[in-house]
């Protein structure tokens, strides 16, 4: 795949304002200073220990460390790789930028969450089940993992469907929310 150029990533951390985007994902924040705080997303707060700066886009945690651009706060809040993160911004930076008017408030969030692709109360059965339909539905929608078949002549379709053949490019370890995950699993 091909990398994003550094002045896409750097246009996307200049022109999206985190605090826009923190409220639009309806996160309330208070005003210190000139800094925003807010309850941290990333963990157990009951005071709000996450500071969001708006001169540098940049946020902070003090009570779990979490911290980073607009890029990682995508990143985290959604559960999302880098470039799924980037591509979303990038789709967005419209309705985001922080050139927007201050005045008008935003309704609904403009980065879309992703649907959790397994079920949190299965059984191993019905888990490994959601997996496996989770990965052939990443190889029916990779055309590198279409190509790479088609090399090896295997690019029947009903073969493809009837093996439940599937492209694990790691993906689903990031759509899982962060309390699902568990070191060293």
């Amino acid at each position: 795949m091909a990398r994003f150029a550094n002045d896409v990533i750097e246009r996307i951390k200049a022109e999206v304002s985190l605090v826009r985007l923190a409220e639009n994902q309806g996160y309330a924040l208070v005003k210190q200073g000139k800094d925003f705080a807010l309850c941290c997303p990333f963990h157990e707060d009951k005071t709000p220990s996450c500071v969001i700066t708006p001169k540098s886009n940049l946020f902070n945690c003090f009570g779990c460390g979490a911290g980073g651009s607009v890029i990682d706060w995508v990143m985290k809040t959604q559960g999302i790789s880098f470039r799924h993160a980037v591509e979303l911004l990038k789709n967005d930076i419209g309705a985001i930028s922080s050139s927007l008017a201050a005045e008008s408030p935003v309704k609904k969030a403009t980065v879309p969450k992703l649907p959790v692709p397994v079920s949190t109360d299965a059984n191993d059965h019905e888990l490994l089940r959601d997996v496996v339909n989770y990965y052939h539905d990443t190889l029916l929608q990779s055309l590198e993992a279409n190509a790479y078949l088609e090399s090896r002549g295997l690019n029947d379709p009903e073969l493809i469907n009837h093996f439940q053949l599937g492209y694990a490019n790691r993906t689903l370890g990031l759509r899982l929310p962060f309390k699902n995950r568990k070191s060293g699993c």
